[in-house]
């Protein structure tokens, strides 16, 4: 039997897609949540003409793996230096600009199948997936009064368990004080008087399995090959005198949300979205108070910057 409680996510960057980049319970561990591994394969059905119609049995072709996973959105105390699941966003098609000093900024790429990719090393009470070639999705979770968090979708390389103790693990500075869903600035179209309880911003990214006849597993690997970003809130209701909502769905009037988590040098993350798109404004209630399920569709500005994460 095993315990849920006893696991551990490690994750470091690849030099060579698909090839192990070993990290360790030392220097890649990750605070992380509701770990969960999920096999994918394809059955096939050898239904073959003979003398009964009972089922005959199949066969199981290609097959990788799938991880999911939760981490807190924390900041390394350090300006100018990247938070250790930086590699994760990198492996979710996300290029990195580094200030020294001063900021560490994260936005989309194209760069299809020359994207980074990360080594998961997935612990569960008494074995371990070595999953490799791993790229994915995030999605960010902000509810007021919480730490916020990232939601993470990895595709990986599939290879068999084996069996071992989780490791004791080192996490690195600031992940005991990660900033929480107050206070932050939350900003729309200028406008910074709206109540929200909730705001999720998922980057949409669209995998797809490059097949290969001579993997071991049936896949060479796994790509990023289109974005359809999006967002919501649910802010407290408001009169078209406070904000005029309506004109910018009927019209698809782009508008920028923003908003910032945490004080102080080092210690603080903001989160840009430059071009929204209300795609909806549907009632809702929270507790007898009238509210706006407001869905949007992220959109570029210049190109690959629909999402920014900036470390600062």
């Amino acid at each position: 039997m095993g315990l849920r409680q006893k696991a551990l996510i490690l994750a470091k960057e690849e030099a060579t897609y698909g090839t192990d980049s070993v990290p360790t319970n030392s220097a890649n561990a990750l605070p992380a949540y509701n770990p969960t591994i999920k096999f994918v394969g394809a059955a096939v059905d050898r239904n073959f003409v003979r003398e009964t119609i009972s089922p005959a049995p199949g066969l199981l072709g290609s097959r990788y793996c799938e991880l999911t996973f939760e981490t807190e959105i924390y900041t390394n105390g350090a300006a100018g230096t990247a938070p250790r699941y930086a590699d994760l966003l990198e492996a979710c098609s996300m290029s990195e600009t580094i200030v020294a000093v001063t900021s560490a900024t994260y936005k989309p790429n194209s760069l299809g199948t020359t994207a980074k990719s990360v080594t998961l090393y997935a612990y569960f009470d008494g074995r371990v997936h070595k999953l490799t070639g791993c790229v994915g999705n995030v999605e960010l979770l902000f509810k007021a009064g919480e730490p916020a968090r990232l939601k993470w979708t990895f595709r990986g390389l599939f290879s068999l368990p084996t069996d071992v103790s989780v490791p004791a693990p080192t996490f690195e500075t600031g992940f005991n004080s990660p900033p929480k869903a107050l206070g932050v600035n939350l900003t729309y179209n200028s406008l910074t008087t709206f109540a929200a309880q909730q705001i999720s911003i998922n980057l949409g990214n669209q995998l797809a399995n490059r097949v290969d006849i001579n993997a071991t597993h049936g896949y060479k690997g796994f790509v990023v090959v289109d974005r359809q970003g999006t967002a919501s809130f649910n802010p407290e209701a408001f009169v078209v005198a406070t904000y005029d909502i309506w004109t910018d769905w009927i019209n698809a009037t782009l508008r920028q949300l923003s908003l910032v988590l945490g004080s102080g040098a080092g210690n603080v993350c903001t989160i840009t979205c430059p071009k929204l798109e209300v795609m909806d404004i549907n009632q809702g209630d929270r507790d007898g108070v009238e509210v706006f399920e407001v869905p949007f569709k992220l959109a570029y500005n210049a190109g690959d910057d629909e999402l920014s994460i900036a470390f600062t």
